[in-house]
């Protein structure tokens, strides 16, 4: 296979997992913070913190285990406004060209599953796969995984989920994915673009979230209610 081609599946395939970060899982206690003080600094700094380990697993078949994190300087609300609609990631996530939601079920009032088609492209050709999301508002939860009953591309299995953590007047949220991928480039290239469209995804959410804070401050309070007069 030639090598430009053998860049490109790589690049695909670690780009999908940057449209897989809107993945919640829960929300964690202050006291509980796993990171290091040289974490918390760069955090604070507004960088993607990312600790990543890949394991070959056969000659083209890779296991991915990626955590990264990042400091949301406003309410979880804010976060979960974003996260909550993967039909509009193709909008705001880089290489994302569908992200549409074909099946949207309510179980209960206060649960929802639903199965959004992802098409990731780079250089003209395209990568494909379908998540599965099961949200729990109550609980502010969502678990993912891949449908292995639909097409897919490069993808052979994804496990996923976000957990949320408050941190001075904000939250620092920290994606974690265990995924398997088949792969024709060198393991540590591989790690190195995953490494690369990972951080770059977080970063996309980070910025999305300033977005939609920005647009809730602008916009116009309802006026006070009258009182009612007195009969």
């Amino acid at each position: 296979m030639p090598i430009g081609k053998q860049y490109f599946r790589a690049a695909v395939w670690v780009l999908g997992l940057s449209s897989i970060l809107l993945i919640p899982g829960r929300l964690w206690p202050a006291e509980e913070l796993p990171f290091t003080a040289e974490e918390l600094a760069r955090l604070e700094r507004g960088e993607v913190v990312l600790r990543h380990v890949g394991k070959p697993i056969a000659e083209k078949e890779f296991i991915s285990l990626l955590v990264g994190a990042v400091w949301v300087p406003h309410p979880l609300e804010v976060i979960w406004e974003v996260l909550d609609h993967p039909e509009r990631e193709i909008e705001w996530i880089p290489h994302v060209k569908q992200s549409q939601v074909t099946s949207d079920l309510r179980p209960t009032p206060t649960t929802r599953v639903n199965v959004t088609d992802y098409r990731i492209g780079v250089f003209g050709i395209e990568a494909y796969y379908s998540l599965v999301r099961e949200y729990d508002y109550q609980k502010k939860t969502i678990k993912a995984h891949l449908d292995k009953n639909r097409p897919r591309r490069f993808f052979e299995d994804i496990q996923a989920g976000w957990n949320f953590y408050p941190y001075r007047g904000g939250v620092i949220f920290q994606y974690w994915s265990d995924s398997k991928l088949v792969f024709e480039v060198p393991a540590f290239l591989s790690q190195a673009l995953t490494e690369r469209a990972v951080i770059a995804g977080i970063a996309a959410v980070k910025q999305r979230c300033d977005q939609v804070a920005l647009e809730r401050k602008d916009q116009p309070k309802p006026a006070p209610a009258r009182p009612e007069p007195a009969p």
